[in-house]
């Protein structure tokens, strides 16, 4: 089927509708930023009888940004990585990531 199967829309009211329209169905919309205004007439038609999910997605304020750095610097904490994939093999990466057997992050490099 044609579509994305995740769109990551920043855009909010702006940009929503072309995102309705470009996720496949029974994909999924993650909902992060309203740039373009948080207020709206949009079809919802679309979404009902092609089975997408909204999924609104909050990512804290500044401060709690700095008080995670902070507090992983002074831990020295590292994130756990799995394996790293050139930036070519991206379709390689998405696999991996679905067969589940990562433990960490799978992590894309774009050197």
């Amino acid at each position: 089927m044609a579509g994305a199967d995740l769109i990551i829309e920043v855009g909010g009211a702006g940009t929503m509708q072309k995102s309705i329209m470009s996720v496949k169905p029974y994909g999924t919309i993650a909902l992060i930023g309203v740039l373009a205004g948080g207020e709206s007439s949009l079809s919802l038609y679309p979404i009902l009888m092609q089975g997408v999910k909204v999924q609104g997605v909050i990512v804290g304020s500044r401060s709690d940004f700095v008080h995670m750095n902070r507090a992983i610097e002074q831990n020295k904490m590292k994130p756990v990585v799995d394996k790293v994939f050139g930036w070519k093999e991206v379709p390689e990466a998405l696999e991996y990531l679905q067969t589940g057997k990562h433990f960490g992050k799978v992590v894309v490099s774009w050197e």
